[in-house]
């Protein structure tokens, strides 16, 4: 059965997952039962609450076996199957692509209820909803960073402005991989930040990048001598690829 969306028209943050859970379908709801009460415990420790959030997901009906590769399509196939007069996204799975005729009636459903929430931002709860907003995929690589949504129109003068996107792991990819958690309200935190206006909190830096020994001892000395000091570490294959040192709480 469908799960229909929780649209707040007071709340200036809309959460879009990828397809609710068997559990949702039940109550629903998006996020109840087990991926809610995370979703729950993860808000609050950001700093709010469901009462701030509208939510949604990009697929309405929870995929056969949890696994949206009972939908693909080969790329090759996918011209024959579209319907021109509505909104597609190249979503990636295993054997291909979702089918557009799974696909293009639940875009058009979820660019509707994003006009009627009107958001500040949108948070990205995993791969398939990031596609469907932004075109791009891969939520390791992209989550926390700035990204926009922008509304499909026929009418380049009626276009609506962009709106702030920020991605990160749904609940369900974090109760199976809980190492994750600090990422996701990282990234909540950051979403908090920029739900108070539609324009970017872009913030001015400057980066330092291959220094030099002089430069490097020089920057340790005076991060030494500051009240925070805040960084990043870069990993690949398990192996760390970069740190990012920086004088800020945040």
């Amino acid at each position: 059965m469908p799960v229909k969306a929780f649209i707040n028209k007071h709340a200036r943050i809309l959460l879009v997952g990828d397809f609710p859970s068997k559990d949702d379908e039940r109550h629903g709801r998006p996020f109840s039962a087990y991926e809610g009460q995370e979703l729950d415990t993860m808000l609050a420790d950001a700093g709010l609450t469901r009462s701030d959030v509208s939510v949604t997901t990009v697929f309405s009906t929870h995929p056969p076996g949890g696994d949206i590769n009972a939908w693909a399509l080969e790329r090759k196939n996918v011209r024959a199957a579209l319907n021109d007069s509505l909104p597609f996204k190249f979503i990636p799975c295993k054997r291909g692509v979702v089918h557009p005729q799974q696909l293009q009636h639940e875009l058009a459903r979820l660019y509707a209820e994003i006009a009627d929430a009107k958001p500040n931002v949108i948070v990205a709860l995993g791969n398939s909803a990031i596609v469907a907003l932004c075109g791009t995929s891969g939520i390791t690589k992209l989550r926390g960073a700035l990204h926009f949504y922008t509304a499909p129109t026929q009418n380049l003068l009626e276009s609506a402005p962009p709106i702030k996107v920020i991605p990160t792991y749904a609940p369900r990819m974090v109760l199976a991989n809980y190492e994750w958690r600090p990422h996701v309200v990282a990234d909540l935190t950051k979403v908090k930040l920029e739900s108070t206006s539609r324009i970017a909190n872009l913030r001015n830096r400057k980066l330092y990048t291959q220094p030099t020994i002089e430069e490097a001892e020089e920057w340790a000395e005076y991060l030494c001598n500051q009240q925070y000091l805040a960084f990043d570490i870069e990993t690949k294959a398990k192996q760390i690829t970069c740190i990012g040192f920086s004088p800020s709480s945040t």
